[in-house]
């Protein structure tokens, strides 16, 4: 096959001659494709990585007699064998792989047979916006065709259409690809402290196996990552192997590459080179090069008398005859293994398209494709690393395998503690408890990361001087000494042009603290358990029980007055009619006079109310549904007063500390209170920087203080205001019985943990501390050493909370529920006295309606009239 095709394709003008230069550095070797085309006028060579002896061959070539040269390698060989051809000599330049957007910019007599850089940049954007990835680092290598390539991805990410998805370029990472050993920890370093998750690296072939073993080595290729590889790899995908050995973690790159016709040409050609060289690798750039030696080749064919070509390279002199071969390449459609090729009037190939492949088992496989016009298509499922099928989200879950240094300041709780006794690591978070310590506990767990702790030398939290320069904790993170701060610290606009804060761990602000002159107690402390809508609930319900009460004595059949009620308006007998209230009447009336004292409308009222205090009333309902709406107030006032007990034992044990000193603005206005601040701190910049001129004021003249213990054992030798954050101050005077807090707190700010500019962990850091504060772990872990701190206190007292309607309001609702009871209950009893009383000619709803008429209305027939004063 080989021989007959290699005769009819590379039959040319006995004085044309074809230059092929490749690589000394090219592995597979193209001597397989030299032996296919098995022509004498075809002129192979090689160069290495020199810049004198790319020279040499392009004088030894032009020595040969070469009319067109067909050049394979990376896009900086082809822009200088563009030039010292084309430019100077006019003779013509085809590039199998050269893919630099700028390559056509200053060389008019170059062909490429690769798409431009500008197509793949917009490729590999629509595969990140296809799977919603919204950040990307880019590795590149820094010759011409990594550059180019970063400045075509950044300008696709200009022009990318925002409504659909917005894609973000993370980091830009450079290494050097002009030596024998490429050297890219820093870079890989880089890439894992960034927490980058999508990376697309774009380099030639050459160090693509050393540098993928490194990342992997690193942690970089685990089941988070991706990694897309640029066209020069894939293309010559067999430069990744050893010794025809493909490692395991490759599986699961993607990658892209100029778009192949695998139809049964490329397929024929395949299987006859597995026969022919067999045990040789055949990548897909020996397959374009041999495409571009026949489009060379057939360009060639149809042109007879050219000009002899006797040019030296010691001379700029142009070759008359590379005009006319320029020409039929450009109008050349050229059939190939590899599929169609045709050119436009700049030299580049038409209709750009590209192959999205994916590395699975040995080799890369088409799983989509690219081009101009119909932008990404995807038609098969992509295997991912770990062999998932399932794109990551292109994120970071973990901090896996990454070392944190967290500053601290020791002693400032509740966040960290002072070191244990007997700790000889200070760095170690063993030697430390406190909120921020557990919180941090918890923290790498979650996130699977190792740290240690670091005290800043001059131990301050970080704040600038006037100079500008930053001090403490601050002052660390700047100089790249620690990773994050987390002992809390105050969140301020001159801060964060230093630091970026993470989601707050709560909200403070400046409060003042002085040691109380005298004690006060509460003379209406038995009022306190309750809140006023409490006290006003309680006696809304008394009206409303009571009315109640009344209302189904007097309708229940069962009830003492109901049942009056009804025997007066029932009777028919003259003594009934003439005095209602005779004891001895000559009908049922007389009957029910034996019966208990009747419940009036006072004696509900006095029966409910005197529940309150545990007196029982004049009497009791003998109906049911009296029985039950009673038996649920019993319920309401058992539950009512234990709570109230409960909470006025508390309130008996308060006692109010008092100053003469009640707001902060007080110490401008007396000269026996002295002040002091924690110097360099944010109390300092935010009095400072208020615009009330009284707090200007105050932070002027205060005393400029070392420390929080300072502050303290001044306010305890009297008469000394301490003005400071209020978690800290409050933290620390809880065991000082005779500490108070005066007035408000003022200046609110959020606490929160520092991290350096741009923190790509800091999302992380965010989604933690948002989970533990709404679960409640948060408040769990303050309010544990806030009791600790309390515990052995020797001015302990009891915890007082005033009861308010909202905490007591499902008690009330027992009151509603307890008169639907009653009520069911009194529609029970007269559905049972009418199926009683019924017979043949009035029926059980007859009997139910009769009764409730003459309860409700009275007698049809002299009407009769009660007597209000005695019967209710």
């Amino acid at each position: 096959m080989y021989s007959t095709l290699s005769i009819l394709l590379f039959l040319l003008p006995c004085e044309a001659r074809i230059g092929f230069i490749t690589s000394l550095t090219h592995y597979p070797t193209y001597q397989p494709i030299v032996d296919l085309v098995n022509s004498p006028d075809i002129i192979w060579m090689q160069h290495d990585t020199t810049l004198s002896n790319k020279t040499n061959v392009a004088c030894e070539m032009l020595a040969e007699g070469v009319n067109v040269v067909v050049h394979q390698g990376s896009s900086d060989d082809t822009d200088i064998f563009s030039s010292l051809f084309g430019t100077e000599h006019n003779i013509p330049v085809i590039s199998v792989a050269g893919t630099s957007s700028q390559l056509h910019n200053s060389v008019n007599e170059l062909v490429t047979m690769s798409p431009s850089d500008k197509y793949q940049a917009q490729a590999v954007l629509d595969i990140l916006h296809y799977y919603k990835w919204n950040e990307v680092s880019v590795l590149i290598s820094n010759d011409k065709y990594g550059v180019s390539f970063i400045l075509d991805l950044q300008e696709s990410l200009i022009k990318q259409d925002k409504t659909i998805h917005q894609t973000h370029l993370k980091q830009v990472l450079v290494y050097n690809t002009f030596t024998e050993e490429v050297e890219v920890s820093t870079q890989l370093m880089a890439l894992k402290t960034s927490l980058a998750r999508v990376i697309v690296y774009f380099g030639s072939s050459t160090h693509a196996r050393t540098i993928l073993r490194k990342a992997n080595n690193m942690g970089l290729m685990g089941e988070e990552f991706v990694w897309i590889l640029s066209d020069a790899i894939v293309g010559n995908a067999y430069s990744l192997s050893h010794n025809g050995t493909y490692m395991s973690y490759y599986e699961g790159l993607l990658g892209i590459q100029p778009r192949l016709d695998r139809n049964w040409r490329y397929q024929k050609f395949r299987d006859g080179f597995a026969v022919k060289f067999s045990g040789t690798p055949l990548t897909e750039f020996m397959m374009m090069s041999y495409d571009t030696l026949s489009l060379a080749t057939s360009s060639l064919t149809g042109l007879s008398g050219l000009p002899e070509q006797d040019l030296d390279c010691t001379k700029t002199e142009r070759w008359t005859g590379g005009d006319a071969i320029m020409n039929i390449l450009k109008r050349t459609v050229h059939i190939g293994v590899t599929g169609e090729y045709s050119f436009t009037d700049q030299g580049t190939v038409k209709e750009p398209a590209y192959d999205i492949v994916n590395f699975v088992g040995k080799e890369f496989i088409p799983v989509g494709h690219w081009d101009e016009k119909n932008n990404l298509k995807m038609n098969a499922p992509v295997r991912f690393f770990k062999s998932t099928f399932t794109a990551p989200n292109g994120e970071a879950n973990t901090l896996n395998g990454v070392h944190l240094r967290f500053s601290m300041i020791p002693g400032a709780m509740p966040y960290t503690s002072v070191p244990r006794d007997g700790c000889k690591d200070f760095t170690s978070p063993k030697c430390y408890t406190g909120l921020s310590v557990e919180l941090v506990e918890m923290l790498a767990a979650r996130l699977k990361f190792t740290y240690h702790f670091v005290v800043p030398e001059d131990g301050m939290y970080g704040s600038k001087n006037a100079e500008g320069e930053w001090n403490g904790m601050i002052l660390d993170i700047i100089k790249n000494r620690t990773d994050m701060i987390i002992t809390a610290i105050s969140s301020n606009t001159i801060r964060k042009e230093a630091i970026e804060f993470s989601y707050p761990l709560l909200e403070g602000g400046l409060a003042a603290f002085v040691r109380s002159n005298r004690e006060e107690r509460d003379h209406f402390f038995f009022l306190r358990p309750f809140d006023t809508s409490v006290w006003i609930g309680i006696l809304i319900a008394c009206v409303v029980v009571g009315t109640v009460i009344y209302f189904l004595s007097a309708l229940s059949p069962y009830g003492v007055t109901g049942a009056k009620r009804f025997a007066r308006n029932k009777c028919s007998c003259e003594p009934c009619r003439a005095n209602p209230v005779d004891p001895k009447p000559a009908c049922m009336v007389a009957a029910m006079d034996k019966k208990k004292p009747r419940l009036n409308f006072m004696h509900s009222l006095w029966l409910i109310s005197a529940a309150l205090v545990g007196i029982p009333g004049p009497c009791a309902p003998t109906s049911v549904g009296g029985r039950v709406v009673l038996f649920t107030w019993r319920f309401f006032i058992l539950i009512l007063v234990k709570i109230y007990v409960a909470n006025m034992s508390a309130f008996l044990t308060l006692s109010y500390q008092r100053s003469d000193i009640t707001t902060p603005t007080d110490l401008l206005k007396q000269d026996k209170y002295r002040w002091g601040i924690l110097g360099s701190g944010v109390t300092d910049i935010l009095l400072q920087s208020s615009f009330d001129p009284d707090m200007n004021t105050i932070g002027t003249e205060a005393e400029k203080l070392t420390s929080y213990g300072e502050g303290v054992r001044k306010m305890n030798d009297g008469y000394f205001v301490f003005i400071g954050e209020f978690v800290e101050l409050e933290y620390l005077t809880l065991e000082e019985c005779n500490i108070m807090k005066v007035g408000d707190v003022f200046q609110s700010f959020d606490l929160a943990w520092g991290l350096p500019k741009d923190c790509p962990y800091k999302g992380l850091v965010d989604q933690f501390l948002l989970d533990v504060r709404e679960n409640g772990v948060f408040g769990e872990l303050l309010g544990k050493y806030y009791n600790q701190k309390t515990g052995d206190s020797k001015c302990k007292g009891g915890s007082a909370l005033t009861m308010s309607m909202g905490t007591l309001g499902g008690l009330f609702f027992t009151i509603p529920i307890g008169i639907c009871v009653a009520l069911a209950c009194v529609f029970i009893e007269y559905f049972y006295v009418g199926a009683r009383d019924s017979g043949k000619e009035v029926g059980c709803c007859g009997v139910v309606g009769e009764r409730l008429r003459l309860q409700l209305v009275g007698r049809r027939q002299g009407e009769f009239i009660e007597d209000k004063d005695t019967d209710v």
